[in-house]
């Protein structure tokens, strides 16, 4: 027994000794003992001044983080985004408001064109009228605020003005109007041949005079414009009476204005018509000289039984226009009843030619001007000429050109057989529905289904 334990006792110090020769430790280490975590004191077993200790930690924005991740929600985080989602709800309903607001001032605007334009229909001197043609006027332009003048272009009586005040004495900006005095002066002027295609927006697309009236293309009598200078188109102007009283006899008749100065682009004054102010009899007028080939008749309405024996045309000027200039201009205007900005009208058949006009309103925000001057092309002998002038957020030149065709249709037993008018061909400009991007299929402009090229106008500021 001795023996077993002094064997036992040599091995254990032999072993010592090897790994004390080796380099390591006798024994090992025991791993230290983590130090269990003390349970939270609750507030009853703690002091005063621990508590307020814990207070103080508590209300630490770091604590406060370190817990609410601990807790796997970050409570912070939460809030931010609750308080943005209520701030997104404030501004849209901020913004549903504002549009509400804008609405309701457009509407009051357009209500209050309306009355205004209604208070100047019951002044109207109704002595002399047609009244079957008044009536029909006065139910085409329904509840727009505009204006109307129905002429004879053969002699210059006005058989209906509907608001008289606005037809004689308030002056709109032309916009796409002006369009036929530029036409008429760059062809006098024999700065473009009207069969010339113009490459005007540098996409490989090209316009002719008779497609650019049609469509009411900017940049192609833009083009026209500064060929034309400042100088030349304020002389042709003159020319047609824009600037001058027609001379009715009807009082409070403006003269309207031209532009005094030389603007900063001349291609603007001639497809929007910038600086001009013309009376819907102004431009009545000036489509009856085009209409009959050149002759300015004073307008006149036959008040009494006296005058209307003693009726006479008083010729107030003339104008000097070739026929075929005058034809490629009439080409045009047929193209914007046929296929162009007044197809609405329906009056292609009716052989109507016409050119509509669209433009903001430069005295009213939110408010926009429609035109529309047109006549019964017949051969020999052209018939009535009606301009018609609207203003209304929602106005521009098919509107104006609807209200004259529902009068042409319903007034129109002595219309002669129509003029076919074809749509223009592979070898004619090319634009459709978009003056900006046009395209064909198979040759031929394509038709659009919508009223996509109304207007005219929506270049730039949508002016024109």
């Amino acid at each position: 027994m001795t023996s077993h334990i002094i064997r036992k006792t040599l091995s254990l110090l032999l072993a010592a000794l090897l790994v004390v020769l080796a380099g390591g430790p006798v024994f090992a280490e025991r791993p230290p003992k983590k130090k269990a975590k003390k349970p939270a004191a609750s507030s009853r077993n703690m002091s005063a001044k621990e508590r307020k200790a814990a207070a103080r930690k508590e209300k630490s924005p770091k604590y406060a983080k370190n817990k609410e991740t601990r807790n796997g929600k970050n409570k912070y985080s939460t809030k931010l985004a609750a308080k943005r989602r209520a701030a997104e709800r404030r501004a849209a309903a901020l913004a549903a408001a504002r549009r509400r607001a804008e609405v309701a001032r457009i509407r009051a605007i357009d209500e209050s064109l309306f009355r205004t334009a209604k208070g100047g229909i019951e002044l109207d001197d109704t002595r002399g009228e047609d009244p079957a043609i008044r009536k029909i006027a006065l139910e085409a332009l329904g509840r727009r605020a505009g204006t109307v003048v129905v002429m004879d272009p053969n002699t210059g009586r006005v058989l209906s003005m509907v608001n008289q005040r606005w037809a004689v004495g308030k002056p709109f900006k032309p916009c796409s109007t002006i369009k036929v005095l530029t036409s008429y002066a760059a062809l006098s002027e024999k700065v473009v041949n009207p069969d010339e295609t113009l490459d005007v927006n540098g996409r490989g697309w090209e316009w002719t005079m008779r497609t650019a009236l049609a469509r009411s293309n900017n940049e192609y009598f833009q083009v026209l414009g500064r060929r034309l200078g400042f100088g030349r188109v304020v002389q042709y102007a003159k020319k047609v009476g824009f600037g001058q009283k027609t001379g009715i006899n009807v009082p409070g008749e403006s003269a309207g204005y031209i532009p005094s100065n030389e603007p900063d682009d001349m291609g603007r004054t001639c497809s929007h018509g910038d600086g001009f102010g013309i009376t819907a009899l102004q431009l009545a007028s000036f489509t009856s000289a085009i209409a009959n080939g050149g002759t300015f008749y004073r307008p006149q309405i036959v008040r009494t039984k006296q005058e209307a024996a003693a009726f006479k045309p008083v010729v107030t000027r003339k104008i000097t226009i070739s026929e075929k200039d005058r034809r490629k201009i009439l080409e045009g205007m047929h193209g914007a009843t046929s296929f162009g900005t007044a197809r609405r009208s329906n009056t292609a058949v009716l052989n109507v030619a016409g050119k509509t006009g669209s433009c903001n309103c430069d005295s009213l925000p939110r408010t926009r001007v429609g035109l529309f001057t047109s006549f019964v092309d017949a051969p020999g002998k052209p018939g009535l000429v009606i301009a018609v002038i609207t203003t209304g957020s929602a106005q521009k030149g098919s509107v104006a050109s609807v209200v004259a065709g529902n009068i042409y249709r319903n007034g129109a037993e002595s219309v002669p057989p129509p003029i076919t008018i074809e749509n223009p061909s592979s070898t004619d400009a090319k634009p459709n529905q978009n003056p900006s991007r046009p395209r064909k299929v198979d040759g031929v402009p394509t038709q659009p289904d919508k009223d996509q090229t109304d207007d005219d106008d929506d270049d730039d500021d949508g002016n024109g």
